[in-house]
């Protein structure tokens, strides 16, 4: 069987071998892209201030993949820059139907003791993200009766991505609380994220020429049904997200219980001091 495993020394050599001097080299936030089974591409491979990608073929003879080549990361996104989070900050959405939805950063909460922006959206659910160099984080999400689950926080994408780029992040057993704080039972499932493409999104707050595509699922059971939400979400840098067309699907032994489908557009924004349009 093939192994995909190269030595940090191998790869730090092949990046650095033109420089006499030993500099660090960070792959916490790469990502693979298996191009076929003789080949993969690592992304994101950190070299001081610059990200580099890194092309690797199988070598019979070692039995093992050597890296080939490497370029600079181009496009790298921060993700922190495409979903910013300053309490004040406010977002209003107009839907398919006419309909106007608002989302604000109200506070900062400690959730899990990790501190988190709180987005207060006007339909009455409550969502506490971090959204920093670190990557994207969901700590918890309550209902509009206050019932909630609590994540403490689950990673959902890592700091630095690309068109390509995809992570899938699976949960068991996450904890269900009732508005009173009485646990009431679990949720199993996962999220995924996959980076699609860099688009131009026209909407009532700009034209947005920048925006990052990106595809979002959740898939989850809890003891009483089964639910599978997908959403196109389009992210513009500093702004956050311009544009999501949303499916959400759900079932009780087997058969579907509800079914929606809906299309947000940015109508107008405050982030970080700066108003759209």
């Amino acid at each position: 069987m093939k192994k995909a495993a190269v030595t940090s020394v191998a790869l730090f050599c092949f990046l650095l071998a033109a420089s006499a001097h030993a500099i660090p080299i960070n792959i916490t936030s790469s990502g693979m892209e298996v191009v076929d089974p003789a080949s993969f591409i690592l992304h994101n491979v950190l070299v001081g201030p610059k990200l580099y990608r890194v092309d690797f073929s199988w070598n019979p003879s070692t039995n093992l993949f050597y890296p080939t080549g490497y370029t600079l990361e181009i496009p790298a996104f921060k993700a922190w820059e495409y979903f910013p989070l300053h309490v004040g900050d406010t977002w209003t959405y107009r839907r398919h139907d006419g309909g106007i939805v608002t989302v604000t950063i109200a506070g900062i909460d400690s959730i899990c003791g990790v501190p988190c922006m709180r987005r207060e959206y006007s339909t009455g659910t409550k969502e506490w993200w971090v959204s920093d160099s670190t990557g994207i984080w969901l700590a918890k999400v309550q209902n509009p009766d206050n019932s909630y689950v609590l994540f403490c926080p689950l990673k959902l994408c890592n700091p630095y991505t690309y068109v390509g780029f995809s992570k899938l992040t699976p949960y068991e057993d996450v904890p269900i609380y009732d508005p009173y704080g009485t646990l009431v039972g679990t949720m199993t499932g996962y999220f995924s994220y996959t980076g699609v493409a860099v688009e131009t999104v026209v909407t009532p707050a700009g034209t947005f020429m920048d925006a990052r595509r990106c595809n979002m699922a959740q898939s989850y059971t809890n003891p009483w049904t089964s639910n599978m939400t997908t959403d196109d979400i389009w992210f513009s840098p500093g702004v956050g997200i311009v544009k999501i067309m949303s499916n959400d699907v759900a079932s009780s032994g087997g058969i579907m219980t509800y079914s929606y489908s809906e299309v947000l557009l940015l109508e107008s924004a405050t982030v970080g001091g700066v108003s759209y349009p």
